[in-house]
């Protein structure tokens, strides 16, 4: 879990040590440790070991939903369209009637080019997660914003990043992508502060540093 929040606040290289000690560890769970390495090395965009070390933490451990939804996205990153898609019926098979099934769904049809399906999706997730943790709230949000920018909808998109990063700071995306809504909207301020935290928290992100 620390490890977990090292990379959730930027320090990479932090949490790859922390991952290191724990794997000399007979007491590691199998499954956790390789979900951790795989969240570590989507924030590297080092897409295919995400993707080796998702498929060993879903094989391991087949009911945990996160490690299922970062496989999604590390196919998603790596631009595979058909295993993302592979992934998506996985899910839905495997953990049937979640009412933020739109988040799986979403961003299949979002890769798809389906925005408006995928902007409907994510909207009917976020309705369902209010009252769930902040960080699952907050990637809902993430989602419709996201949605809404890929639209051209930069006011909603706007509210809905604005809403992610409120509810939980160390969401790096949703600073991302927000960062992304001010240079569209020539407002430069506050995209500088926001883009100056999105690399912070995702030092990686190649995007936000060109912008910045």
């Amino acid at each position: 879990e620390a490890a977990r929040a090292l990379v959730f606040n930027g320090d990479l290289d932090g949490a790859k040590g922390l991952l290191d000690r724990a794997a000399d560890q007979d007491t590691t769970p199998a499954a956790r440790l390789a979900r951790e390495r795989g969240r570590l090395a989507l924030r590297y965009r080092d897409f295919k070991r995400a993707i080796v070390e998702l498929k060993d933490s879903t094989t391991s451990d087949e009911r945990d939903f996160e490690a299922w939804m970062l496989l999604l996205d590390a196919h998603l990153g790596a631009g595979d369209t058909a295993a993302a898609r592979t992934v998506m019926d996985d899910i839905l098979r495997k953990f049937p009637n979640r009412p933020d099934a739109g988040l799986v769904t979403g961003r299949v049809a979002l890769i798809s080019g389906r925005t408006q399906d995928a902007l409907t999706d994510f909207k009917a997730a976020k309705a369902s997660v209010v009252n769930a943790p902040r960080r699952t709230f907050a990637d809902a949000c993430l989602w419709v914003g996201y949605a809404a920018y890929s639209v051209g909808d930069y006011a909603n998109a706007r509210v809905q990043l604005v809403e992610a990063t409120r509810k939980e700071e160390t969401n790096a995306d949703a600073h991302g992508v927000l960062g992304r809504v001010f240079v569209e909207t020539e407002d430069w301020d506050k995209a500088a502060v926001t883009l100056a935290r999105a690399v912070e928290l995702d030092p990686e992100n190649a995007e936000a540093w060109f912008l910045l």
